[in-house]
């Protein structure tokens, strides 16, 4: 005979935090362990805020007020990577594994801004046509990541 019990995800989410490394497995391992991942889709607004959470210094990623082209373009491409890694929470893509989805944003040229905009999400298989380091695991974290480091990926894609 089975029985549902009702829990509070508040009450839970306090007794992971609270809780010894034993007692996390456990509650990890009855609920999964996302349950427990924080939200990065409602707490990251902008690179600083990935600088933070990876306990990076911003100033590793400052460019010389003569930076060139190629500079700014590497730099966005490290900026990227490192958000992408965050924003990703330890999910990396199986490339060996056609049935695993993996998302990536799409950006179309906007002649009135001069850069990119973000137009949706695409989907790869194993084959893939997006730098395999800016992939993500659903649409939704790729269509967030696209619209969030839109100045980033401009500094990427345009220099």
């Amino acid at each position: 005979m089975s029985t549902t019990v009702e829990i509070d995800k508040d009450a839970l989410l306090k007794a992971h935090k609270s809780g010894t490394a034993a007692e996390k497995k456990l509650l990890e391992k009855l609920h999964g362990k996302d349950m427990f991942q924080p939200d990065l889709m409602q707490t990251v607004k902008s690179i600083a805020d990935i600088y933070r959470l990876a306990g990076v210094n911003a100033r590793s990623y400052a460019l010389p007020k003569t930076a060139t082209a190629d500079q700014i373009a590497e730099n966005a491409f490290r900026k990227l990577r490192l958000a992408a890694q965050i924003m990703n929470q330890g999910w990396k893509p199986d490339w060996s594994n056609d049935n695993q989805y993996k998302y990536y944003p799409y950006f179309v040229w906007d002649n009135k801004k001069k850069g990119f905009s973000f137009a949706h999400v695409g989907c790869l298989y194993t084959l893939t046509s997006v730098g395999s380091r800016l992939c993500f695991r659903t649409s939704a974290l790729a269509e967030f990541f696209g619209k969030t480091f839109l100045s980033e990926y401009n500094d990427f894609l345009i220099n």
